[in-house]
């Protein structure tokens, strides 16, 4: 009986990744947040509010023929405290659908969402508010990513 032949065995070669696109342009969807999903406290006892805001996006590569859908997220703090503002007492509806509407335009600007330094306002009744990025962790799971491609960190 003959024996069986051996053959060496080979590695899979790696995969090979082909670096993405650059992207050309990235367009926000609808946000689907609810006013109750917006608003979050900066802390238990706080009267600092803040916008939790989720937007699914379409990134635009150079050269593709379709879209690939992300979702961008981040957790900002309103300074000053929107109590300040009687007509934030009176609308927080409107305040936080406002306040949603324009970052969801900063996006189709800027491919991105505001970072701290980007000095980002909403304008309510007669007062401008600067967001902010809370300083705590609001947990939950929730992770903060503010462009295209980037990291996913612990919100």
């Amino acid at each position: 009986m003959a024996s069986p032949v051996s053959r060496p065995h080979t590695a899979a070669a790696p995969a090979r990744h082909k670096p993405r696109a650059e992207i050309d342009r990235v367009l926000p969807g609808k946000y689907k947040n609810t006013i109750k999903d917006l608003e979050v406290r900066d802390g238990a006892n706080s009267r600092h509010r803040g916008i939790k805001f989720v937007l699914p996006v379409e990134v635009w590569r150079k050269g593709a023929k379709t879209a690939e859908g992300q979702t961008l997220q981040c957790v900002y703090r309103f300074e000053p405290d929107p109590h300040v503002e009687p007509k934030y007492n009176k609308d927080q509806e409107e305040f936080y659908r406002i306040a949603a509407t324009e970052l969801a335009g900063y996006v189709a600007g800027h491919n991105r969402l505001p970072e701290p330094t980007d000095g980002f306002t909403v304008v309510f009744g007669n007062t401008t508010f600067t967001l902010t990025p809370m300083q705590h962790p609001i947990g939950r799971g929730f992770k903060i990513q503010t462009a295209p491609d980037g990291p996913r960190v612990d919100g």
